[in-house]
């Protein structure tokens, strides 16, 4: 595996944006999220985000964990 290397000032840039979301995400009180980072090669770019934040367990998301454990659309396993 080899390291991504960026330059200083799109390292600062990477800083300065992980901040201003963590900061917002805290400000909601949300503190469970993930980095999701990957390299377009055409472009030659880091490209990342963050995703899974917190959310509330509204009939949607019940619906999703429904789905998912029962096996409907080949996710998880029917019992």
């Amino acid at each position: 595996h080899n390291p991504v290397l960026v330059t200083d000032v799109a390292r600062k840039r990477l800083d300065a944006a992980l901040l201003a979301d963590s900061e917002f995400l805290a400000d909601l009180g949300v503190m469970d999220y993930s980095l999701l980072v990957g390299v377009d090669a055409s472009k030659k770019q880091l490209v990342l985000g963050i995703i899974d934040y917190l959310r509330q367990y509204t009939w949607d998301k019940q619906l999703e964990t429904y789905v998912k454990s029962s096996g409907v659309l080949g996710y998880g396993t029917k019992q």
